[in-house]
């Protein structure tokens, strides 16, 4: 059009300037404006071989921008053909400018350039008989941005539709507007089933086993989301099976606040359930069974108590009546009978303390842990003096405890340090030390050790490692304190090394500061 313009001009007398004058400024404007232009232009001639058929083209006249946008000089192109130019330069380059010099007509396009590795956008239109103008403009980086935003959205769509969760989006009203092929087959429908409808009465059973309004809850999400941001309950399938989904809600919203779409993640956690309620079931029956073990071992070491004290007070007085008329192996079986009975009232003795660890237990309360070892080793004052033990106390923190179960665990494991003991004076620290929320105490002492085997067993009851002869006693001292512990809410362990000594640590909450 420019090209044209000039033409025009030097066909016209300008009225008050020679055509002389008035062509160079026209000329002159055309100049400015080609030099000024931001997009690039250039004109061309069209080269044909002897059959007619286009195969090159030359460049005639290029603009600043030209230069900017292609980083070819002026200076090395004019005059020269594009094959000199560019060698490998597209081929459907040159079959569309052919086509506009044949037929006249303008074309508009994109395409890309592999001699300059940059995406154009081009308008080529017809100037003269052999010749053409092309303006053009950079648009590389909006391509390239394109390309990014395609590939983003096929690695999207991939992962949605491989994506081993359900995945869908519900309008305002709930009525689903999309959802994956994965949820798809979850659900059994197709997406010509589903899309459109609502959640409720497809996805969404009205109410649920535990008389939950379902209906509701969903309507209630929009206009509470944060309340349903991570929710829990069960969905139904199109064969009408009821399935436990775990839904992450994301709520979309206009500029006036108002609720537009819902974008709900799901993961079928059916079996996750049903585990849990079998394992529910079990650990109900698990502490039935465990309450009628504790009333049955209270009730069997108090009532078996009395019959043992005839049978003590019978085999008493049978030594004592008869004592003249028994030979030394007769006397012998009495005491013997007479032994078993006193073990026998000790073993019943501690199952009756053991079992009233959970049912005669005080409330937990905050309490200075200080005050509960001080009593423990107050009580056990005659066997430190008599062992020589020295004991050491670090500071001792508030905890949430029972006062006299909490004794009774220090003073079990004190008495363990001073029984297996290895020195002829013992040495035992207390300590503890703060771990978040907890207390973890420690009793460590320098006796024997307890090799690594028997770490679990030394906590069953009535299980001993060591002989009666040589360290006399019921074997259920660590299973009360086990027992003493875990009614806490803690945990009791131990760590030893034979000869070197034993450390027993076990958690308590930390009290109110």
């Amino acid at each position: 059009m420019l090209i044209a313009a000039i033409e025009t001009v030097r066909d016209k007398n300008i009225k008050g300037i020679s055509l002389k004058e008035a062509l160079h400024l026209t000329e002159r404007r055309y100049r400015t404006l080609f030099d000024s232009m931001t997009e690039g232009f250039a004109v061309y001639e069209l080269i044909f071989d002897k059959k007619g058929v286009p195969c090159d083209y030359r460049f005639l006249e290029v603009n600043p921008a030209f230069e900017k946008l292609t980083a070819l000089k002026r200076q090395d192109v004019i005059g020269r053909l594009v094959s000199e130019v560019l060698p490998n330069n597209d081929l459907h380059w040159l079959e569309i400018f052919g086509r506009v010099i044949l037929t006249g007509e303008p074309v508009h396009f994109d395409s890309f350039s592999s001699p300059l590795q940059k995406y154009y956008e081009v308008f080529a239109y017809r100037t003269a008989d052999f010749q053409f103008a092309v303006l053009f403009s950079d648009i590389t980086e909006r391509k390239r941005s394109q390309e990014a935003i395609q590939l983003s959205e096929q690695k999207y769509r991939e992962l949605i539709e491989t994506s081993n969760s359900i995945i869908m989006k519900a309008d305002k009203i709930l009525n689903i507007t999309f959802m994956n092929d994965f949820g798809l087959k979850f659900f059994g429908y197709t997406a010509g089933e589903l899309i459109g409808k609502n959640v409720v009465g497809t996805t969404i059973p009205p109410t649920d086993d535990e008389c939950r309004d379902l209906a509701a809850m969903a309507n209630d999400l929009k206009k509470h989301p944060n309340k349903y941001a991570i929710n829990v309950h069960k969905n139904m399938r199109k064969n009408g099976e009821l399935v436990w989904v775990s839904w992450t809600n994301k709520v979309k919203y206009d500029k006036k606040g108002n609720v537009t779409e819902i974008l709900a993640i799901g993961n079928d956690i059916t079996d996750l359930k049903k585990t849990e309620q079998q394992l529910k079931k079990v650990n109900e029956e698990l502490m039935r069974s465990n309450k009628e073990l504790e009333a049955f071992a209270y009730v069997a070491s108090h009532d078996l108590r009395e019959p043992l004290r005839a049978i003590s007070g019978f085999i008493g007085l049978l030594g004592m009546k008869y004592a003249d008329k028994l030979d030394v192996q007769a006397k012998k079986y009495i005491d013997l009978a007479s032994q078993g009975v006193m073990r026998m009232d000790g073993l019943l003795s501690c199952l009756l303390e053991y079992s009233r660890v959970n049912t005669k237990g005080a409330e937990l309360m905050p309490i200075e842990a200080k005050t509960s070892l001080d009593d423990a080793i107050a009580n056990l004052n005659a066997s430190i003096t008599e062992a020589k033990a020295e004991i050491r106390c670090d500071d001792m923190p508030r905890v949430l405890a029972d006062n006299r179960q909490l004794s009774q665990l220090f003073q079990n494991l004190i008495h363990n340090a001073i029984k297996f003991r290895n020195h002829e004076n013992p040495k035992i620290h207390i300590g503890c030390k703060k771990d978040y929320e907890k207390w973890i105490f420690s009793v460590q002492d320098n006796g024997i050790g307890i090799e690594p085997q028997h770490y679990d067993r030394i906590f069953k009851i009535f299980q001993r490692i060591h002989s009666n002869g040589k360290y006399p006693g019921h074997g259920i001292g660590l299973s009360i304190c086990r027992k003493i512990v875990e009614r806490h809410g803690g945990k009791i362990w131990v760590e030893s090394e034979i000869a070197k000594g034993t450390s027993f640590y076990f958690t308590l909450e930390a009290g109110n500061e």
